[in-house]
């Protein structure tokens, strides 16, 4: 029998459906000003619906936002704050 090495953590490594700024960008150039789970579902930003959303920082964001996912990033939440809007972390069991 092979002797087991070392310890692998990815069980219980956890993942995301990862949005950068740019994306939100793009909504808020074609008018959209709320950006919930359900919007990033119906324009196909993201595709896993079980999955929990990150807002990552890569790109820039010159638009007033109200912006609701489940996690974000210090610079992406400096970068919506800067815009002048708003950032709501939502728990994964409201939004499921």
């Amino acid at each position: 029998m092979p002797k087991l090495r070392g310890f692998s953590n990815a069980k219980f490594q956890k993942k995301f459906n990862v949005v950068n700024l740019d994306a939100l960008e793009a909504l808020a150039v074609s008018g959209v000003s709320e950006i919930t789970i359900q919007v990033l579902l119906d324009t196909r930003v993201i595709t896993k619906k079980s999955l929990p959303v990150k807002l990552l920082g890569q790109g820039t964001l010159s638009k007033k936002l109200s912006v609701h996912v489940h996690a974000a990033s210090e610079t992406a939440k400096s970068a919506i704050e800067k815009a002048g809007g708003t950032l709501h972390i939502i728990s994964d069991s409201s939004e499921a």
